[in-house]
Parts: structure tokens; C-alpha cells; sequence
């Protein structure tokens, strides 16, 4: 079994992530996603609620790939993958702190 989570993200990253995983119904790619822009504030208002629960420390990983270290999922699918299931398509938000493990995930198959 590969190495599932790999990256540290940082907010803006997460939040579009989260965003990402409530969207993708058949794709992966927020801008393909019909009427996005009149839905995102909304979106990511709950996206923001989700993590205001975790306090500064939480460290977040995702199975996702992006360019750099500072992907917009907003505006890119994702560039690399490593499933964490047998599902076709699966992505992901792993949240963790001394706490607590969260875990936020979308199965697809396709």
C-alpha cells in the first residue's frame, strides 16, 4: 500500500479542496461544475464552518496532487492520484491534531 496522504495544505488550498469533494459528482474539475461561481460563497461558507473546528496546529493532508505546493482546486482538476480505495475515483481531506483524526472523502465510480 503507497504512502495516501502527502502534503500539508494551507487554507485557501483546503478550502477549495473541501469544495472540490462536495462538487465532483462526475469530474474532478470545479470549473466544469454548472453554475459554480453563484454557488461558491455558499460553499465555501460551509466549507468554512467544517474547518473552523480543528485549531491552529491541525495538520491536513489529501490524496490529491496538485501544481506546487499550493493547488487551487477551484481552478484545476487534480494532477496526481493515489487511491485509497478500490473505487475508480476517490479524494479526500485527512485532518489531524492532538485531538483528533477527521476524515473527509468522496467514492466515485465511474
Amino acid at each position: 500500500m503507497g504512502q495516501h496522504v502527502r502534503r500539508r495544505r494551507p487554507a485557501r488550498t483546503r478550502r477549495s479542496l473541501l469544495v472540490l469533494l462536495t462538487v465532483a459528482a462526475n469530474s474532478t474539475d470545479v470549473s466544469r461544475t454548472p453554475g459554480r461561481e453563484e454557488r461558491r460563497p455558499d460553499r465555501e461558507r460551509r466549507a468554512d464552518a467544517l474547518l473552523s473546528r480543528f485549531p491552529d496546529g491541525t495538520r491536513f493532508y489529501t490524496n490529491l496532487g496538485g501544481k506546487g505546493d499550493r493547488p487551487d482546486f477551484y481552478a484545476l482538476s487534480f494532477r496526481g492520484h493515489d487511491p485509497f480505495s478500490s473505487y475508480d475515483r476517490d479524494a479526500g481531506l485527512i485532518a489531524v491534531n492532538d485531538d483528533e483524526v477527521a476524515m473527509f472523502w468522496n467514492f466515485q465510480n465511474t
